[in-house]
């Protein structure tokens, strides 16, 4: 109880108190809805009230819902846009073409009221849209109350029944979503498969359903003693017939459950954080030998995102075997259940991850995909070293991997920029080194244009500021230039709305007049600051830091400090007062995304 108190002076502070900036908003809704489920027809029907608080400066004459369960419907954008890209994911293909009228996921608003008066609307696929009799004025608010029919489809992505893991029941995108408005409009990008974006809100959610199941998800079970499985005591309910679950959520922008009479449910606690709650259907063997390993090692990462980025402020948290790759939902994420240890930790890293950036910095992820990927993916790497340390340049640097990828796909030529809206990449390919590699990129390159200390004092300035709130890239910077003192918005600029790269080289080095003469040259279109280590014969190194003259400020951190390199400028010469010099590296630790580290080094060495 003391840690739910908490929680909610969190949320109060956060969200009625103190906004990020000046002349923010966001919107605010309240759902309550009532689920019965019919486990034999895979269908449910459901009724759901809504306040909704229009706090925006805006008039608004219209509402949209997303219906995201119409995307699994032969003819569908996200069956459509599958089987013509050039590299389909091979969990969707064509799979959705194939299914029949029993298989199909829909959505189906049966009657819709607005502040007690029956309206019309339109469904357009994904998108319910809504005109209404009369407007919501700013800071004004309304009762939306509706009845809608859905039927769970065959699992093809995310959502679904029966996948191959053997789940009944993974549902994600399931129920009629209000659709977000900030100072851009309306949110309503068709659903694809790829990002969401969603309000700031309470969920009540009454789910009645066969008395076998086992029910896990977001929020916090209001009514566990009269339940059990697992949460108010190990009993299952007795006879035939449905029970009723009540969850509830606060302040969350999003609702998943999912469903299986054979779950395995157990808790374990972290430390002054959450209660980690596991659900999963494996028999004895090596899978469940990891679901039995994963809670340690869960702890570890809880303990350590919060003090790399800031605490975890809701009371539980849910890993859930949901059969279909990983994903992330408010307190929750769905897994596969199997795998090597390493591989599952990993995955259960990233999606948890995500709970400090998709769930509490809730950026719109359809323009912004490269922010919660990327950001999730920058601390994903840094726990995973923890947990699994690695030797050999992941030792040091432990996105080498992403910056692998990134530069391999540089090379090809296939690299888009990161302001290509998430549905419009022309290859998945193209969408996955963007948002999670480039994404994850961008921070480290920051952290070497800003420095370490300075840069996680922004970062972690950044997410208390922003947490609870819709953030764009400008207000990032803003808080990473506030922290260091330097100018940043050039290198947001260049890095998401460019493919330019980072490629310094040492040119050539020369003595003249008992002196060493070291020209530096950019062949890289992006430009950048630049770090140096000279070894002398004796082998002790120097270091020399030069910063870009876009930045307006230096790093502080050991070393010389030299003038700046103008970014106009191809070359950049320095003058050693030595002729005993052995060796030169640029970015002699590796933190810089410099494409290629071949011309890094003088004299050039043999791989």
């Amino acid at each position: 109880m003391k840690y739910l108190a908490i929680f909610k002076l969190l949320i109060f502070s956060g969200i009625l108190i103190a906004q990020p900036r000046p002349g923010y908003w966001q919107q605010h809704v309240n759902y309550e809805m009532h689920i019965d489920f019919d486990h034999e027809r895979h269908q449910f029907e459901g009724n759901q009230i809504i306040n909704y608080t229009n706090n925006s400066p805006d008039t608004l004459h219209e509402l949209f819902y997303h219906l995201q369960f119409n995307a699994f419907q032969p003819g569908s954008n996200m069956d459509e846009r599958s089987r013509s890209i050039a590299d389909p994911d091979r969990r969707v293909g064509d799979r959705i073409n194939h299914l029949t009228k029993d298989e199909i996921g829909f959505l189906e608003v049966v009657q819709l009221k607005y502040n007690g008066e029956v309206i019309d609307f339109e469904t357009w696929g994904t998108i319910l849209k809504v005109t209404l009799s009369q407007p919501i004025l700013p800071g004004k608010s309304c009762v939306l109350a509706m009845d809608f029919i859905g039927q769970i489809p065959a699992q093809i992505r995310r959502s679904g029944r029966f996948n191959k893991e053997g789940v009944h029941y993974s549902m994600a995108q399931w129920y009629p979503k209000l659709a977000e408005y900030d100072r851009y409009g309306w949110n309503t990008t068709p659903y694809v498969g790829r990002e969401f974006y969603g309000i700031w809100g309470d969920f009540d959610v009454y789910i009645s359903i066969d008395k076998s199941y086992t029910l896990a998800g977001t929020g916090i079970l209001q009514n566990a003693a009269e339940i059990g499985h697992g949460y108010g005591s190990d009993h299952k309910a007795k006879g035939n017939g449905k029970q009723t679950w009540h969850f509830r959520a606060e302040n969350v922008h999003d609702f998943v459950w999912a469903a299986d009479p054979k779950y395995s449910h157990t808790t374990h606690a972290v430390p002054g954080g959450p209660l980690m709650r596991f659900f999963y259907k494996e028999k004895k063997n090596e899978h469940i030998d990891n679901w039995e390993k994963l809670p340690k090692l869960m702890e570890r990462f809880f303990i350590l995102a919060d003090s790399l980025v800031g605490p975890y402020p809701y009371p539980e948290f849910s890993f859930i075997q949901g059969g279909d790759g990983g994903m992330e939902y408010p307190m929750a994420t769905l897994m596969l259940g199997r795998g090597k240890l390493k591989g599952m930790v990993g995955l259960a890293v990233h999606e948890a991850m995500h709970s400090w950036f998709y769930g509490l910095i809730g950026t719109n992820e359809s323009r912004y995909p490269w922010i919660d990927e990327g950001f999730t993916t920058f601390v994903e790497n840094i726990i995973m070293q923890d947990l699994f340390p690695e030797e050999g340049p992941r030792a040091t640097n432990p996105h080498f991997g992403n910056y692998m990828r990134y530069v391999q796909q540089f090379k090809k030529g296939a690299t888009e920029p990161l302001t290509t809206p998430a549905d419009h990449y022309t290859t998945n390919s193209a969408y996955s080194v963007a948002s999670y590699s480039q994404g994850c990129l961008f921070l480290v390159q920051l952290k070497y244009i800003m420095g370490e200390e300075t840069f996680w004092k922004g970062f972690r300035s950044f997410f208390n500021k922003w947490k609870f709130h819709h953030p764009h890239p400008e207000d990032f910077i803003r808080e990473m230039e506030k922290a260091s003192g330097m100018q940043l918005m050039w290198f947001c600029d260049l890095w998401t709305g460019t493919t330019q790269a980072v490629d310094l080289a040492v040119d050539s080095v020369y003595e003249k007049n008992n002196e060493t003469i070291i020209v530096l040259r950019r062949l890289g279109d992006l430009p950048s600051p630049a770090t140096i280590a000279i070894v002398n014969q004796d082998g002790k190194a120097d270091l020399y830091h030069i910063p870009l003259d876009l930045m307006y400020g230096r790093k502080s951190e050991a070393g010389n400090s030299l003038p700046p390199w103008k970014w106009a400028a191809e070359k950049y010469t320095i003058s050693i007062p030595t002729t005993k010099i052995k060796e030169i590296y640029i970015d002699p630790f590796f933190q810089s995304v410099d494409i290629e580290r071949k011309n890094n080094v003088w004299p050039i060495k043999v791989e």
